[in-house]
Order: structure tokens, then C-alpha cells, then sequence
């Protein structure tokens, strides 16, 4: 029989493996798939699946989900006022259990149990965000010859995420994917889906990858021993 954590891990191999195409079309210099809705959507999916579901995302979101005790006693109160609707459509609900598990809700409610469907949830609305409801720019960074690309268990960054309103909202998203240790990728908002190419210069290099070091989560990877220890 297959299970539910099965599914969501097939959802996810089968769009890793679609994504890897695109990259692998951006290392090539081959960008045309960028033209195609479709094409852009799934590339997108991808995109947005290797942003929400790293370690360093999902502690974020049980760090900020994980106190519902505060809460617990408005929601204990609320308890009747929902079993009361569910009778009147003919739905059983057990009063006292559901008062019982809402009063201990951060022991009954394990959020790493429902990381897979919410990241694929989240990848979803971003993916559609990004490629239907708004236009990105797709532009391919080029290292010089010296220092190159690291990358990290955050492979792709919002460069933007610390400009904030006074609600805390994020104003602008800007995404930085190092795809090799030559080619990077930006994706930010523009009036069409464009696509641009960039040779950067030593010291935009140098202030990307302090970016990833300074927002991975645990491990951070790059191709000489020498580009780490320059960060450090």
C-alpha cells in the first residue's frame, strides 16, 4: 500500500527531475524554455520547492507555529459553537475529545508531520505568484575568472527578505540560485518574462556568497577549501 509521505516524496522527485532539466538548459545557454508558460510554471515549481522545503524554512515555521498555548483557551471556547454548525450539517464530532486535545494542542499538533503538503502547498502559490499572477525576469549570472559560486542547504535566497515594512512584511523578492560554481541565476520582478545575462565583478561575487554563508542553516558548499575560509 502506498502512504501519503510515499506520494508527496514521488510529487517532489518527479518535479526535481523536471527541474534539473531546466538547469542543466541554463548551464547550456539553451533559455528558450523561458518563453513557454508552461515550461516556465514547472521551472518555477521547482524554484520555488527548493526554497520552502530546506531544514532552515521548516524550523523557521515550527519556531513561529510552535507556542499554541496562548491560544488554546479561545479556541477551547469556540469548541461548542463548532460541534453545534457540524450537527446542523450532519457531521459527528466529539465535544469532549476535541476540548481535550485543543487544551494540549502543541503536544497533539506535530508540525513536522505536515511539512510535505505544506511545502507543496506553498511551492504552489509561489509558483503561480512568480510565473501567472506577476512577471520575473530570469537573469543568468556569470562568475569571473578567480573567485566562484558557493552554495548551501539554502540553495535559493531572497536577497531582499531584510527589507521589511513596519508589519514585518517582506517589500520585494529577488532570488539568487548559484546553479555551478560559474552560473548563477537572479529572478526578480520586471514588466516581462525577460532574460538577461550579467558578468559580474569580483566584489558583487564576494558579497554573494557572504549572503549564503551568512543564511545557510548548517552546511554551506563551495569548490576550494580557500573561498570558504575567505567568508569566515
Amino acid at each position: 500500500m502506498i502512504s501519503k509521505k510515499q506520494i508527496g516524496e514521488d510529487i517532489q522527485s518527479a518535479y526535481e527531475s523536471k527541474g534539473r532539466v531546466f538547469i542543466r538548459k541554463i548551464i547550456d545557454g539553451e533559455c528558450s524554455f523561458y518563453s513557454n508558460e508552461n515550461d516556465r510554471i514547472e521551472f518555477f515549481f521547482y524554484i520555488a520547492m527548493q526554497y520552502v522545503r530546506t531544514k532552515n524554512i521548516r524550523e523557521s515555521l515550527v519556531k513561529v507555529f510552535s507556542n499554541f498555548d496562548e491560544y488554546s483557551i479561545k479556541m477551547e471556547r469556540n469548541v461548542d459553537a463548532v460541534v453545534e454548525h457540524a450537527k446542523k450539517n450532519k457531521i459527528e464530532i466529539n465535544a469532549e475529545l476535541a476540548k481535550e486535545q485543543v487544551k494540549n494542542l502543541s503536544d497533539n499538533l506535530n508540525l513536522y508531520n505536515t511539512m510535505a503538503y505544506t511545502a507543496i502547498s506553498s511551492a504552489n502559490e509561489l509558483a503561480y505568484a512568480f510565473s501567472v499572477a506577476n512577471k520575473l525576469s530570469l537573469t543568468i549570472l556569470h562568475a569571473p575568472s578567480g573567485p566562484k559560486f558557493i552554495t548551501g542547504d539554502q540553495p535559493v535566497i531572497n536577497l531582499k527578505q531584510n527589507e521589511r515594512d513596519e508589519q514585518g512584511n517582506v517589500l520585494e523578492v529577488v532570488l539568487y540560485y548559484p546553479l555551478s560554481q560559474d552560473i548563477a541565476i537572479l529572478l526578480k520582478k520586471d514588466t516581462e518574462h525577460r532574460v538577461y545575462e550579467e558578468n559580474i565583478t569580483l566584489e558583487k561575487i564576494r558579497e554573494l556568497n557572504g549572503f549564503v554563508f551568512d543564511n545557510s542553516f548548517e552546511q554551506v558548499y563551495a569548490s576550494s577549501e580557500e573561498e570558504l575560509l575567505s567568508l569566515m
